[in-house]
């Protein structure tokens, strides 16, 4: 439902030809309302910040400078690893929905990883970069997850179904699980289209 969210919105914005370009855990947000026809409490999300946005025309036109627009932590691999190669697309902003999503289910729910080991797999993951004549890069660990199509941690406990036991809720094909695995899999596929390129 998450994704679900946000997307239709990010979609809309593309269909009139303009890119958001910022998409982040910290541009999206989730409002709780009750809907005044049946009472019931419901949540749309919002997608904000438009301040980096691009019209589709303008895409097309070289980057001043090479270092990325947006948030770090959730900007595509590819415009990471290899600053100035690629032009921002849309297919950058849908894969900064995936690292939203993982970033928060790192944040948010139980997992493999706690402490000092859930602190240093985000900071792996989503903020380490260096700096060569003032162009910062990154995303290598992001790009590898990406490229070989696994999910970078597991699920645990309250974060699967506690009606089930585990065997049953980390099973393909369930929930919350399935979706982190297909998500993966929608990712190398893509990443294997751009073998040539990177």
């Amino acid at each position: 439902q998450f994704i679900l969210m946000y997307c239709p919105a990010h979609e809309e914005a593309w269909q009139a030809e303009v890119l958001h370009r910022d998409v982040s855990a910290f541009n999206i947000m989730i409002r709780r309302y009750r809907d005044p026809k049946d009472g019931i409490w419901k949540c749309d999300g919002l997608l904000v910040d438009w301040g980096l946005c691009k019209f589709a025309r303008d895409l097309k036109r070289p980057a001043v400078r090479k270092n990325r627009s947006g948030t770090w932590q959730f900007i595509s691999a590819v415009l990471l690893v290899f600053p100035g190669k690629f032009a921002h697309a849309v297919w950058h902003d849908l894969e900064s929905f995936v690292h939203v999503f993982y970033w928060c289910c790192l944040r948010f729910h139980k997992t493999n990883f706690s402490g000092h080991g859930l602190r240093d797999k985000i900071q792996l993951l989503y903020d380490i970069h260096e700096t060569k004549n003032g162009i910062s890069s990154g995303g290598w660990e992001k790009l590898l997850i990406l490229r070989r199509g696994y999910q970078p941690f597991d699920l645990l406990g309250g974060s699967l179904d506690p009606a089930l036991p585990r065997e049953e809720s980390t099973k393909p094909g369930y929930g919350l699980t399935e979706l982190l695995s297909s998500l993966a899999s929608l990712c190398k596929e893509h990443y294997k289209s751009l073998e040539a390129e990177i």
